[in-house]
């Protein structure tokens, strides 16, 4: 018999000491949880990891075991295309880290 597996998330994030304005953005649901720093000296980089995070939260479901690679690489691929669309004008970056759970 196996035990059941619970796990609980949160996110949050903080300025610091060195910028004004904070570029991080987060996402924690049921079957999703990412991160997106917004890249400082990038013009906008609270916008792309908002952006990043706004197109992966779509994604947030349950996936079989067998197609987590192919669901959450589209995903991010998903995400860096609504980048690239909603930020065309600034260049602006983001560093993703992804996880979702089967």
């Amino acid at each position: 018999m196996t035990a059941p597996f619970v796990l609980v998330g949160a996110a949050a994030s903080e300025t610091g000491h060195v910028r004004q304005n904070n570029e991080d953005s987060a996402y924690s649901g049921r079957w999703l949880f990412a991160v997106a720093d917004g890249m400082g000296g990038h013009a906008a980089g609270e916008v792309a990891s908002a952006a990043v995070i706004e197109s992966l939260r779509s994604h947030d479901s349950e996936v079989a075991p067998g197609a987590l690679l192919e669901v959450l690489g589209g995903a991010v691929a998903e995400a860096n295309g609504e980048v690239a669309t909603a930020c065309a004008c600034c260049g602006p970056g983001t560093a993703t880290c992804c996880a979702q759970m089967a």
